[in-house]
């Protein structure tokens, strides 16, 4: 929920300012989904059955 508000303001901000915000912005949301994405691929890994 964090992560959304922070992109929703920096986009805000990159509108008001590109020259200024525009990078930063771009930078932040990449680091974002790379990190979502290693949290989905994290996710996704199957544990081993367990036979007895």
């Amino acid at each position: 929920m964090l992560n959304g508000k922070i992109v929703v303001y920096l986009r805000a901000m990159e509108i008001v300012d590109e020259a200024t915000y525009g990078a930063l912005a771009r930078t932040i949301a990449e680091i974002i989904a790379d990190n979502n994405e290693t949290v989905k691929k994290r996710g996704k890994k199957e544990e081993p059955e367990m036979t007895v």
